[in-house]
């Protein structure tokens, strides 16, 4: 039997309330509800993979690693799809800070050609941003997430050309329109809004974060330089400190920032209150992301300040 068109929002316990609320998203703006599936995949239901926590990779052919325990760890999970729909059938894979502001059956149903894959160029570089995806999954029987996971940690494939779908024949490969997966950009024509940027994301406002901990991939060092300066513990000065290269001795943590555009972080907050109102999401799961640190402190007062429903919000940016 035919598996059903399916909506994949994938994510880690780090983005669980935002892969939540994606999914809501969808439930709220698509008319063609019977047509299609919403599954979020989870990369701690894989704890194979989970096992490989620290190991080396190669990443713009340098050495890297991966890690679990930051917020974009699910990022290799996005090639798995295929393989979760048998290969047969269509898929759309989504990051989990990816809302719908249109119907995504347009999307679903749209006739890909002799394509396997639609996904939108990045800003800048080659290669495809595959953070949407558009999946013929009968024209990927390749895409055996195991082998290619395999292919990554034997450095065989470097991470970096496997995120840009470099690995696909580029005649296999074709684009999305901007609309699609919109960067940090609400406006008329948007369909799927992308708040790219980590650290004006509208769920994290205010939290505290380090650096370091942002981004995986990126082989940790043993020492941080201000580590090794503070070895020399009565030899260094204030000023030497604050010479020292990318390091800030304010004494104030780095906090995740409110975003710069009031309507994308309105919209959020809308479908989180309209989430928790139709009890999509519990008012305790939200409770227990806030005491874990995932999500801003002051989330309940934040929506507690929202007037206007996501639909409302969508509607007068077509005015």
């Amino acid at each position: 039997m035919m598996m059903k068109p399916t909506v994949f929002i994938h994510t880690s316990s780090h983005e669980i309330l935002s892969a939540k609320v994606a999914h809501f998203s969808h439930l709220l703006f698509s008319n063609s509800l019977d047509a299609f599936d919403i599954k979020v995949v989870r990369i701690e239901d894989y704890p194979e993979f989970i096992a490989r926590h620290g190991s080396t990779v190669l990443r713009h052919g340098k050495e890297a690693a991966w890690y679990k325990d930051v917020p974009q760890s699910f990022l290799p999970l996005r090639f798995i799809v295929p393989q979760l729909m048998e290969f047969q059938g269509r898929a759309l894979l989504t990051d989990p800070d990816i809302f719908a502001t249109a119907d995504v059956w347009e999307l679903l149903s749209r006739d890909m050609g002799d394509k396997s894959v639609l996904s939108r160029r990045p800003g800048k570089g080659d290669g495809f941003n595959s953070s949407v995806m558009l999946l013929a999954c009968e024209k990927l029987p390749h895409w055996k997430w195991n082998d290619m996971m395999e292919a990554v940690f034997q450095k065989r494939l470097d991470l970096q050309d496997l995120i840009r779908l470099r690995f696909e024949p580029e005649e296999a490969v074709g684009e999305l329109e901007r609309e699609w997966n919109d960067y940090d950009r609400l406006d008329k024509d948007t369909k799927l809004l992308h708040n790219t940027s980590q650290k004006t994301q509208p769920w994290k406002t205010g939290l505290p974060f380090k650096l370091e901990n942002m981004n995986n991939f990126y082989k940790k060092k043993e020492k941080t330089s201000l580590e090794k300066l503070l070895e020399f513990r009565g030899k260094g000065t204030l000023k030497m400190l604050r010479a020292a290269k990318n390091i800030a001795v304010t004494g104030e943590p780095r906090v995740y920032r409110k975003h710069s555009d009031p309507n994308q972080e309105e919209f959020f907050l809308s479908l989180l209150k309209e989430a928790l109102r139709e009890k999509f999401v519990e008012k305790d799961f939200v409770k227990a992301e806030v005491r874990m640190g995932h999500i801003r402190r002051d989330i309940f007062q934040a929506i507690g300040r929202v007037n206007r429903s996501p639909v409302e919000i969508v509607e007068s940016l077509k005015c």
